[in-house]
Parts: structure tokens; sequence; C-alpha cells
């Protein structure tokens, strides 16, 4: 379950709307990613089709969406609000979940970057790069504290 509040935090909203009825939803383009979401979370909900950008050159997007207060609030209280793309936080997880949490948000907001740096110079250095990406500088320090006390 952490890997999924990891990915939910990177790829995932909570949601109310007009009639305040409450939802949550991840939508990606990995059909098989969300199934396995799906399964983690024991849901019997059905993953949409949504088609993003012109009617020509559209991408698939796959969207698992539950309308559940309790499962909303029990998200709120982790910190996985409306709007939370500025004043995200790492969720009190237990320790030994936490690589999950980081590997779950990792594989919704990371990536790798291999490739040649100093390319001025006259010696290149080859390099590898782990990256993740998020507008909560807070956030971010806080994956930093904590990737440095993982062993």
């Amino acid at each position: 379950m952490a890997y999924v509040l990891g990915f939910f935090a990177a790829d995932g909203n909570v949601n109310t709307n007009r009639r305040y009825g409450q939802y949550w939803s991840i939508e990606i383009k990995d059909q098989d990613l969300l199934e396995t979401i799906k399964k983690v979370i024991q849901s019997d909900h059905k993953i949409g089709i949504r088609l993003k950008g012109d009617p020509i050159t559209h991408s698939k997007m796959y969207r698992l969406q539950i309308g559940n207060i309790e499962m909303c609030d029990d998200l709120r209280k982790l910190g996985m609000k409306e709007n939370k793309t500025y004043s995200l936080s790492i969720p009190n997880v237990p320790q030994r979940y936490l690589s999950n949490f980081v590997r779950g948000y990792f594989d919704g907001d990371g990536h790798v970057w291999m490739g040649l740096m100093h390319k001025g110079r006259n010696t290149h250095t080859l390099a590898i790069q782990t990256v993740f990406t998020s507008c909560s500088l807070d956030f971010l320090e806080e994956i930093k504290k904590n990737l440095r006390c993982l062993k």
C-alpha cells in the first residue's frame, strides 16, 4: 500500500464535485500499472479511457476513479488533499515502508537519465542521474533526507 500511496502522491488527486460528492483518482498512460494498482487496493471499479490532445495525435489515458468518502478522508489525513501540487509532504509512513512509498512516487514523477556531462571540456564524464520531480521544494528536501537514512 505504501507504493500505491507514493504513486498517488505523484499522479493522483482527491476531488469534491459541485454536489459534494467525493472521489479520488489516478490517471496515467500505463494501463497495466493501473490494473496492478486496482488489484492491490482490491477494487472492482472500471478503468476508464480518456483521449488527450487533438483528435489526430491524441494519446490514451487510463483513469481509475473511486467515489468513497472514507478513503478520501483517509487520504486527506495523510496529506493527499486537493491542490497538493505545491504543498505535498511525505506522509507519516513507517520507516520499513518508506522505500516502497519513494519507489511509488518515483514511478509516477521520477526518471533516470544517462549521458555525457561536461561536453565542452577535453574530458567528458559519463553520468547516470536519478531524478525526482515536484513543485514542492519541501517535499523534495524530505525525500532527499529520507533517502540518506535508508540502508
